[in-house]
């Protein structure tokens, strides 16, 4: 390990324990989500961050966000419809445990669909990367988000980021954060059923991503 991912690994250490600290006071879950998104910046520095808490079944929650002014729209178009063909909630609501980019976790040619023009080039975003951590009842999103601009993230940050998703996961688990109600039948999660469903039978899964995008 060089001398520069070693002093990286210590400011995360460092930024870890402040989590650890308000996990154990059980501080409000909008400021464990400020922390520990903080945390992830150390490891990769982006201009944009945030945090969603996403019941099974239900409309996503924002727990924190940091993105460039001018975004501000972006989250009631996101929360009246468009996180139903999200492909990073989609990848959450698939059971998707881990770490990724965007790229990773969208269909293909993803980057030339509507929804792409509409929530990243619209605003800026060239990158994005989301960690996906299981909570009952539902999960957590943490995002980093490279703007125009910055660099796409490359290898070596992602290696960083697998390294410590498992520490993040115990760390949830023991403290038991961001437990969160069930959606629970209701008419968001009917409408997201037909989504779902569309094409079954007659295309390929890959193929069902890429016509709803």
């Amino acid at each position: 390990m060089t001398k520069i991912e070693t002093d990286l690994m210590a400011d995360w250490n460092r930024a870890l324990a402040q989590v650890l600290a308000a996990m154990e006071a059980r501080v409000r879950n909008e400021e464990i989500a400020r922390l520990l998104v903080g945390s992830l910046r150390i490891l990769s520095p982006s201009e944009a961050g945030g945090a969603w808490l996403c019941p099974e079944g239900s409309i996503p929650r924002s727990l924190y966000s940091d993105v460039p002014s001018g975004n501000e729209s972006y989250y009631e178009l996101y929360t009246r419809g468009l996180y139903r063909i999200d492909p990073v909630r989609r990848a959450g609501r698939g059971g998707f445990t881990g770490c990724a980019s965007i790229r990773d976790l969208a269909p293909d040619d993803f980057d030339r669909s509507e929804y792409w023009a509409q929530m990243y080039e619209s605003r800026g975003i060239v990158d994005e990367f989301v960690y996906f951590l299981p909570v009952p009842k539902g999960w957590i999103q943490l995002h980093l988000a490279r703007m125009r601009g910055e660099q796409l993230f490359n290898p070596a940050e992602v290696a960083r980021h697998r390294a410590i998703f498992p520490a993040l996961l115990v760390a949830i688990r023991s403290f038991g954060c961001f437990e969160v109600e069930a959606g629970g039948g209701d008419f968001a999660e009917r409408v997201e059923a037909v989504y779902e469903g569309f094409g079954s039978g007659l295309l390929t899964a890959r193929e069902q991503e890429v016509v709803r995008f």
